[in-house]
């Protein structure tokens, strides 16, 4: 055997022992490889569709909490007044007629710039009882109608019209 044929015979049990490392080492990795758990595609789109269905039927009941919302500036405001036709009749004895004798500002309105959505003014005031009403300049609910809200020298509230 001449040299060139052992260099040769020399090379390939080289490159054989290598094969046989680099199979061993894909076998390896292969047994090393472990299938990972995950949601497919569709499972996730059909938890989106279930979330999507909840949320809409939570929707309608959570739609009133802003009318409601709105509704208790009037609540409060008419107390108020209410608290101050009180202290003025204990000093005048009579109720007032209207809120600049009552000294009652309003707050301002939303298209003035603040933050209130009802007119306020007395409806009805004499000696033993009085009416304030609040009147919202915003229609909560797209009918076309506006709440109205009244209350009386005994502190009843009514709402006189719904929206």
């Amino acid at each position: 055997m001449n040299r060139a044929t052992i260099q040769i015979q020399h090379f390939m049990k080289k490159l054989v022992t290598s094969r046989q490392l680099v199979g061993r080492a894909g076998q390896e990795i292969q047994k090393d490889r472990r299938k990972l758990k995950a949601f497919t595609l569709t499972e996730l789109l059909i938890v989106l569709a279930v979330i999507g269905v909840l949320v809409l039927l939570a929707l309608p009941m959570l739609s009133d909490v802003g009318t409601e919302a709105a509704m208790q500036e009037s609540y409060l405001n008419l107390k108020a007044i209410k608290e101050k036709q009180i202290g003025f009749r204990t000093g005048k004895f009579r109720f007032a007629n209207d809120l600049d004798e009552l000294k009652f500002t309003p707050p301002k309105l939303e298209k003035d710039g603040g933050t209130a959505r009802f007119i306020y003014e007395m409806e009805s005031a004499d000696q033993t009882s009085f009416i304030a009403k609040a009147t919202s300049t915003v229609d909560f609910d797209g009918d076309g109608t506006f709440a109205e809200v009244t209350i009386n020298q005994d502190g009843k509230i009514e709402t006189v019209v719904e929206d």
